[in-house]
């Protein structure tokens, strides 16, 4: 009983943890989320505005994109990490082929050119196809946080019973009148 009592609360720790890194997970995907909706936003004040100061968000979000993939990679388990290196790798895409020459065009006072570029969509389609991959991997961690979740109520429970089983044991044991031993 003892030993039961004893792995349970082994394992309940262990959920405990296990929890804990998924709710990290979470926040660092729901970071990383944000960080790209800001270099998107900040690529399309400028190529609206064509004031320097609107390009702003996107410079600070390019390497907080960086950063936040980091803290993704480091709070996942190598098992997520494919559905990562795709938003990673699409993110960098977005960058090369829409970003950097919707903000060229713009420099070079071709607004027009910018524009154009914007409405063929192929930015935004990869923007969004990052907020799917993104979108179905918060959801998984949640589901698999509620399952963490479930299994720690149970094994909370199963060690409460357990140790409850012994104490009872315990205490009809203590209670137990004994039998004189016999010397001879």
């Amino acid at each position: 009983m003892i030993i039961v009592a004893l792995a349970t609360g082994l394992f309940f720790f262990g959920i405990e943890n296990q929890v804990r890194d998924e709710e990290e997970s979470v926040i660092a995907l729901q970071a990383l989320r944000a960080d790209i909706a800001t270099a998107q936003s900040g690529v399309r004040g400028y190529t609206l505005v064509g004031k320097s100061r609107f390009l702003e968000p996107y410079r600070l979000a390019v390497p907080a994109v960086g950063k936040a993939i980091d803290d993704v990679n480091s709070a996942m388990g190598d098992d997520n990490r494919k559905r990562i290196d795709s938003v990673e790798s699409i993110f960098g895409e977005w960058r090369r082929r829409f970003a950097e020459p919707t903000i060229g065009l713009v420099r070079q006072e071709r607004r027009e050119d910018a524009e154009a570029l914007a409405r063929t969509g192929n930015g935004k389609r990869r923007i969004d196809r990052i907020r799917v991959l993104l979108a179905d991997e918060i959801a998984e961690e949640q589901q698999e946080t509620k399952e963490s979740q479930r299994v720690e109520r149970l094994l909370g429970a199963v060690a409460i019973a357990a140790i409850a089983a012994l104490s009872l044991a315990v205490g009809i044991g203590w209670r137990t009148p004994r039998a004189p031993r016999n010397s001879g």
